[in-house]
């Protein structure tokens, strides 16, 4: 079973300590980085950001996931599609994600996003927590 992994679900998956094996886009190492460096993480704590470094060195950390990318031609078809597909502003993040999963023939996209993802593909959707914490 190949797994795409969608940025949110990465996430989720390092603040489990789980080792996501699966499919990516390269793009989704800067979203997460973002993410852990910017608006940071909900933490029993309260909201925690990361140093830069140290978000670094946990992306530098994931052996077990493989990275596919669109071809500028793909990404451009995608983003002429776009449209038509109800995608605009920052839901084009996930509509380049769905189209690098319909590349990996992905057999289930893992995202915390499921409502953006549901209108934009009909492979199967989960979530982390759905997938690994049953």
């Amino acid at each position: 079973m190949i797994l795409y992994w969608d940025s949110s679900s990465l996430i989720a998956a390092l603040i489990a300590g789980h080792q996501p094996k699966g499919v990516t886009r390269t793009h989704t190492l800067a979203e997460v980085f973002s993410t852990l460096t910017g608006k940071g993480i909900e933490t029993a704590a309260g909201r925690q950001r990361l140093y830069p470094d140290d978000a670094a060195a946990l992306l530098s950390n994931l052996p077990r996931l493989k990275f596919v990318d669109l071809t500028p031609g793909e990404a451009l078809k995608a983003l002429e599609s776009a449209e038509s597909h109800g995608v605009r502003g920052g839901l084009v993040h996930d509509w380049l994600h769905v189209q690098a999963a319909h590349n990996a023939k992905a057999d289930l996209i893992l995202t915390e996003n499921t409502q953006h993802f549901r209108t934009l593909t009909k492979v199967p959707l989960e979530t982390f927590e759905g997938k690994f914490t049953r």
